[in-house]
């Protein structure tokens, strides 16, 4: 990537990504989509990864809109699914463009009740560490073949407060929300440090690194799933972080620039 120039901490950097292809994962909206729109201003092409239908298809329109020059392609793909996963890979590898930059967005506050996927995996980290994992290993022929192709992970400084829970990953004993998302950021870290501890002794090209956005006013807690057996605390708690999110913190813009410089 070129240097950047100077900037004020909330203003991103200025950088020309003219002729490069950047995936964010949950570009539906929040970061992803903040993270997608200075992308697009720098003039990188697009991949946008989302989960929700209706909002991938919004920030796609929205996008294609305001830079008709650029390539914006919209793929539905649930991080949870490996299945669902691989079916991704496999289109973008049979399209067989370098991909420059990957930045793996997704994820979720986990829900009140404790939520699996059909692997058995806690919803959560099955989405923001294992799923990021089998995007990253899927495509890596993509991103070998740019010229300095970089993976970002989307981590948050609530890992400082986690553990990985090694014997009981999906938390089958003292399942809690707000362990399950610290154990999934912290998980996203050792992911990209992993990453390039292996990337540093095959003297490759690519890249990892995580980021922490800080807070961002964001959907996370309006998109929390609801359970009907919530009792009145959890229902308040989902309802409480669904109002906090919406008010508090900085622009999604703002808090893709740490992730993208």
């Amino acid at each position: 990537m070129p240097p950047s120039t100077s900037a004020t901490p909330s203003e991103p950097r200025s950088r020309d990504l003219a002729g490069c292809l950047a995936l964010v994962t949950g570009s539906g909206g929040g970061l992803g989509l903040g993270c997608a729109r200075i992308l697009a201003a720098r003039g990188a092409d697009l991949v946008l990864v989302d989960v929700r239908v209706e909002a991938l298809d919004s920030a796609a329109a929205e996008l294609r809109a305001a830079y008709p020059g650029l390539d914006v392609r919209s793929e539905i793909a649930d991080l949870a699914d490996p299945d669902s996963v691989r079916a991704l890979a496999q289109r973008l590898l049979a399209q067989d463009r370098p991909l420059d930059l990957l930045i793996a967005n997704a994820g979720i506050y986990p829900p009140s009740q404790r939520t699996l996927n059909a692997q058995g995996q806690e919803l959560g980290f099955a989405i923001a560490v294992i799923g990021h994992y089998a995007l990253i290993a899927q495509l890596w022929p993509l991103l070998e073949r740019a010229p300095a192709a970089r993976v970002v992970c989307v981590s948050s400084l609530t890992q400082r407060r986690a553990r990985l829970y090694l014997e009981d990953l999906s938390f089958e004993q003292n399942y809690a929300p707000i362990r399950a998302y610290a154990q999934a950021k912290l998980g996203s870290l050792l992911l990209a440090r992993a990453l390039q501890a292996q990337l540093t002794r095959a003297g490759s090209r690519v890249r990892a690194q995580a980021a922490h956005p800080g807070v961002c006013r964001t959907g996370i807690g309006a998109n929390r799933r609801r359970n009907p057996s919530d009792s009145a605390w959890q229902r308040f708690s989902s309802w409480a972080l669904a109002f906090g999110m919406r008010f508090h913190g900085q622009t999604p813009e703002q808090g893709a620039a740490a992730v993208l410089d």
